[in-house]
């Protein structure tokens, strides 16, 4: 059995390394369960946001137009108020503003998304309004020509971390929107021994994931102290797996 299964995600019993630009550091975990394994797909349906076009003629080049720019997360609610998303209607309230948020060390949630129409601009808040995209020391917007992700986009979700993104519509139209989510819910095993970090490494047994922690955040910093205190590696040790 390989690495990862034709999603691309970690099979039971193998590895993964999520790297922390930020830090230097990367973090690594062995999966002991796969707990939505063969139910990975979520037709999320529209995003939770209305996205307006430019309403003034031809969108004028390099302008910034905070109207079209709509910040959202993975909610189970829809646009309209109280309303939620079909298929999602039974998670608790207290999870339903971010359904991939959690508190578990021994836990990860790791996604792609797919957000047609492909021309949409996105950018990442990891955590929620901490921009993590940049070029030198511009920070990027969803405005921008660098720091964003049209149509696809994969990231594994530390614990106690609220994820969201910024979307903006460069057209002059009221563009249909619609996401597909596929995810994984590991059980997991933080791996706290540099030895077997590098065995694991020489091996080829992990696939490896950039975190979108470019920028250090304080509540991102406590949670990593606080739930992988003795668990983080130099990426000088990622040597090892070329």
């Amino acid at each position: 059995m390989g690495v990862t299964d034709e999603l691309g995600f970690v099979n039971v019993g193998k590895y993964l390394c999520m790297i922390l630009p930020a830090r230097q550091e990367f973090l690594m975990a062995q999966v002991v369960e796969r707990r939505n394994k063969g139910f990975e797909r979520i037709d999320y349906g529209p995003l939770p946001i209305v996205i307006p076009g430019y309403d003034s003629g031809v969108v004028p080049a390099g302008m910034i137009v905070p109207s079209t720019t709509t910040g959202w997360k993975i909610s189970a609610y829809v646009t309209t108020p109280g309303d939620r998303v079909e298929g999602l209607e039974n998670i608790g309230a207290e999870l339903a503003g971010d359904i991939f948020y959690h508190t578990e060390a021994d836990e990860l949630y790791h996604y792609r998304l797919k957000i047609f129409p492909t021309m949409l601009k996105h950018t990442v808040m990891y955590p929620d309004r901490q921009p993590q995209t940049g070029f030198r020391t511009q920070t990027a917007t969803p405005m921008s020509d660098f720091g964003v992700f049209h149509g696809e986009f994969e990231t594994v979700v530390l614990p106690k971390v609220h994820v969201s993104y910024q979307t903006y519509n460069p057209t002059n139209m009221n563009l249909r929107t619609s996401m597909t989510i596929y995810y994984a819910h590991y059980a997991i095993d933080p791996v706290e021994d540099e030895d077997k970090v590098i065995d694991v490494l020489k091996k080829g047994l992990a696939k490896i994931i950039t975190v979108p922690y470019f920028t250090t955040d304080t509540s991102v910093e406590k949670m990593l102290n606080e739930k992988y205190g003795g668990a983080s590696f130099s990426v000088k040790l990622l040597e090892y797996a070329r």
